[in-house]
């Protein structure tokens, strides 16, 4: 039901017919509805709708890492519009309808915070170890940055996320996975999320 504001000749808030009264940024706009179309979706489109169901089923769940990871940006696009953007572009593989995403292109953050160098990492019953380090401090590259995990198991299509385990200044972090989470393999990814929100890139650690 529209809510009129100067009556019906005036601005409104709500929809009349195909007209439908918005407010953006304090300013009062109408416009018309697009007409739905009678023609059936090309190839094209089907195959973007299917892209787009197998990064959303896959994204939905990382929707807390993704708010803080991709928070800043351009434009008014939302942080999980602005990834599935990147990975609709970059991480999406393979011929309809058989497509699959490169786990090694998936970023989940995107920042100016400095990766770590020389990570390794292994994995000790349930537990992966992870090892890094950093040889010169910056306003990018500072102590406190709060290290992220997140754990993958693509036969099981479970992620386990680590967020804000492990200091920067720390080197290395232990991550208990559930019982058997790791049979099959696991895909890692690191990132760091710093003072004022400011958040590394993310890096991928690897299919272990």
């Amino acid at each position: 039901m529209a809510v009129f504001e100067k009556g019906i000749h005036g601005i409104f808030r709500g929809r009349i017919g195909q007209i439908i009264g918005l407010k953006v940024n304090g300013k009062q706009y109408a416009r018309s509805l697009p007409t739905p179309s009678k023609n059936p979706p090309t190839v094209g489109q089907l195959n973007q709708r299917l892209k787009f169901k197998l990064l959303m089923e896959w994204l939905r769940p990382l929707k807390s890492v993704i708010d803080v990871g991709y928070l800043r940006g351009s434009g008014h696009a939302s942080p999980l519009n602005r990834a599935m953007s990147y990975h609709l572009k970059e991480a999406v593989i393979g011929v309809a309808p058989d497509y699959m995403i490169d786990f090694s292109k998936v970023i989940l953050s995107r920042g100016r915070l400095l990766p770590s160098v020389a990570m390794e990492m292994s994995l000790v019953g349930n537990c992966l170890l992870v090892t890094w380090a950093d040889f010169h401090w910056s306003m990018y590259c500072d102590l406190y940055d709060r290290a992220c995990f997140v754990v993958y198991n693509v036969d099981r299509k479970e992620v386990l996320m680590f967020p804000d385990v492990a200091e920067r200044r720390e080197g290395k972090v232990s991550l208990c996975l559930t019982e058997g989470f790791a049979r099959g393999g696991v895909h890692v990814w690191m990132q760091y999320v710093g003072r004022g929100g400011l958040v590394s890139t993310t890096v991928y650690l690897g299919l272990l």
